[in-house]
């Protein structure tokens, strides 16, 4: 297929909403919740809809999350090339 951002399309589940470099955001159509995973697999965050927030306002939460998500890790990755003296 391709690639998106870090991610090889074919390795990414059907149910992908939106990517980053080192994140995705999947929903679970089933479940009715909203998840993020690393490049890894691993869950980062999870939200399950309750009817309470609206869909948009879920979208738009896990999207600043997985900003800061990537945020986060392009600083922790300067704090170790400093220390390394790179």
């Amino acid at each position: 297929m391709g690639i998106i951002y870090n991610f090889e399309t074919d390795n990414l589940p059907e149910n992908v909403i939106c990517a980053t470099d080192n994140y995705y955001l999947e929903y679970d159509v089933n479940n009715d919740i909203y998840t993020i995973y690393d490049q890894d697999g691993n869950i980062k965050w999870e939200y399950e809809y309750d009817g309470e927030r609206s869909r948009q306002y879920i979208l738009s939460n896990a999207k600043k999350e997985m900003q800061r998500l990537e945020y986060e890790e392009v600083e922790l990755q300067s704090i170790a090339e400093m220390r390394a003296g790179i």
